[in-house]
């Protein structure tokens, strides 16, 4: 029989076929992907262990093989129509599509081969198989509960979506469609921000991705309540939602596979409040306001009051102050433990006449400061009248009150930075000695004259005796 030229191509076909063979045992067999070379026929030459371990079978089950008697027989025209497209163009083949291993077990696989171009003509191709059966099936289990989330969200009033576990939404309601005025279409399939649809926060910052509740939701696996949200959408306005987020779990081993959010739209209910704390701010303004005005006129009361209560040479009470300062001593006084000092400055007349009325004037502030220095704690000081004055005090037994009136007495003995040298006549009267407290003043007044007429520059305490 004659040696064919088609014989010939195919002996080549062979003995190029077995190079790659080696060179594929030696290098490729140690990956970690599942690999197979077959021949131009699609029967396997040799595979890697991972496609072994994949496939669920021995090197002698697959050698031989043709690849596509694994395919699901759902699949197999289809892919082997594709199949035998890509040989004849001598392209990539790429497929997703079902294989039955050893086992009986169906895997859902992406395959992709690459033709082996040898001296004249194909001679092979090279596949590489990724699992994902698990992909798939997390796939149509979402499917399935996308149908039942449909039936059973569609009348809610509270908008839903649903994402998978990379945070791409796969669901939503009508309600949601209507909040973020997007059709199913704009929202499904979206990562958590898109160019046409911003979040933000309470205080308008920008909401950065991993901050959304579903996505915390779902790489915290716990849930997240209340969480309000702004979403600026692509006409510019802006609106408010309040987030409960949760992660979706598996029910056969609580897997975390996606998060449900819902929310309801509160708008009206941020504006409302941003009117509220606008005003609550108004108010806050006119009160600060009002109670500015008020230490004003408070300040301003206490000017006219002082002015009102203090004579204006001296600085001390006036004669209505200190009479007042000794009146509300009477009316809520429990015991007799106060009394009053009257003093007279001696021959104040004459340092008028003598001196002038300035020198009278200091004379009378130099007297004032005096009476202030050494009148102790709960003790008034007050102008009586021209060259008169009146402690008023409270909390001193009749001994302290005469001994305060005479180390006033003494002190103005001792002035040196006077304009001109003076004493003074003192009459005291204590409460306990007096059988009329409202007769204060006129038994200190008694006193007093008693000082003059005993040679001035003393004190006389008042004795009903």
């Amino acid at each position: 029989m004659p040696f064919s030229t088609a014989q010939y191509d195919r002996e080549l076909r062979e003995i190029e076929l077995a190079d790659i063979v080696e060179n594929f045992r030696q290098r490729l067999d140690p990956l970690l992907t599942p690999l197979f070379l077959c021949d131009i026929a699609g029967a396997c030459v040799i595979a890697n262990q991972a496609y072994l371990n994949f496939m669920e079978c021995t090197m002698e089950d697959a050698i031989g093989w043709n690849w596509t008697k694994f395919l699901h027989p759902d699949d197999k025209f289809e892919v082997y129509r594709r199949a035998q497209l890509s040989v004849t163009k001598k392209s990539v083949f790429d497929s997703n599509h079902r294989f039955i291993t050893k086992t009986g077990k169906t895997v859902y696989v992406h395959a992709t081969t690459h033709p082996i171009i040898g001296t004249n003509n194909q001679v092979g191709f090279i596949g590489s198989v990724v699992d994902e059966t698990e992909k798939i099936e997390l796939f149509n289990e979402l499917r399935a509960r996308e149908v039942f989330m449909k039936t059973m969200t569609g009348a809610m009033h509270e908008g839903i979506i649903v994402r998978d576990i990379n945070g791409e939404i796969i669901h939503c309601n009508a309600a949601a469609e209507s909040i973020f005025e997007l059709t199913n279409q704009q929202i499904t399939g979206q990562a958590p921000v898109t160019d046409g649809w911003r979040t933000i926060k309470e205080d308008g910052s920008p909401c950065a991705p991993d901050d959304h509740p579903a996505i915390l939701a779902l790489k915290q696996n716990c849930p997240l309540n209340d969480v309000t949200l702004g979403i600026v959408l692509p006409s510019g306005k802006e609106k408010w939602i309040s987030v409960n987020a949760s992660p979706l779990r598996r029910e056969a081993n609580g897997e975390v596979f996606g998060a449900v959010s819902t929310f309801i739209d509160i708008t009206q209910r941020v504006a409302f409040q941003k009117q509220i704390d606008e005003q609550i701010l108004h108010l806050n303004e006119t009160y600060l306001e009002l109670d500015l005005k008020q230490q004003e006129l408070q300040q301003l009361n206490s000017k006219l009051k002082y002015q009102a209560e203090t004579d204006a040479l001296t600085l001390v009470f006036n004669r209505g102050a200190i009479m007042s300062r000794l009146n509300e001593l009477i009316n809520k006084s429990q015991n007799n433990n106060y009394g009053v000092i009257l003093l007279d400055i001696d021959h104040f007349k004459s340092i008028n006449d003598k001196h002038g009325h300035l020198v009278g004037d200091q004379t009378l502030q130099i007297v004032a400061s005096l009476l202030s220095e050494h009148a102790p704690n709960g003790c008034a000081v007050g102008r009586y009248g021209g060259e008169e004055f009146l402690l008023v005090c409270s909390s001193i037994d009749s001994t302290g009150l005469l001994s305060l009136a005479e180390k006033i007495r003494q002190s103005f003995e001792r002035i040196n930075d006077s304009p001109v040298p003076f004493t003074a006549s003192f009459g005291v009267a204590h409460r306990s000695l007096v059988t009329q407290s409202t007769d204060l003043i006129k038994y200190a007044d008694n006193a007093l004259y008693e000082s003059k007429n005993g040679g001035r520059n003393r004190v006389t305490n008042y004795s009903n005796n």
